[in-house]
């Protein structure tokens, strides 16, 4: 049988875990893959940089603690969760195609650059 999630641990560095969950895991309403980086470091922006650039990434967020509730119904930029706890900044891909994202920052991120 397969696992319907894996994860790496690293046993040094500033990467904690790597965790991917298929779609609809355990239920949820999701038809896309979830993967979730526990990220130690204070400076965020080159591992955030790597992540913008994997081709065929709908969409990325940093964010405290479980991170932000992504759905199917929230895919969009009108109904992405850009104002949720916890997020610190997220990404979509532009479906217009004027830009290869679009980013916003969420409520988190004048806590986190203070915390930073």
């Amino acid at each position: 049988m397969r696992s319907p999630h894996f994860s790496l641990h690293p046993r040094s560095g500033l990467v904690r875990y790597a965790l991917a969950i298929c779609p609809f895991f355990d239920g949820q309403p999701r038809s896309i893959f979830l993967e979730t980086i526990e990220y130690l470091g204070k400076g965020y922006k080159p591992l955030w940089n790597l992540v913008l650039s994997v081709p065929g990434l709908s969409c990325a967020c940093v964010g405290f603690e479980e991170g932000v509730e992504i759905e199917d119904d929230k895919l969009s930029v009108e109904s992405f969760p850009w104002n949720q706890w916890p997020l610190v900044i997220g990404a979509l891909r532009d479906p217009s195609g004027w830009q290869p994202w679009v980013i916003r920052q969420g409520p988190e991120m004048p806590w986190f650059t203070k915390a930073s």
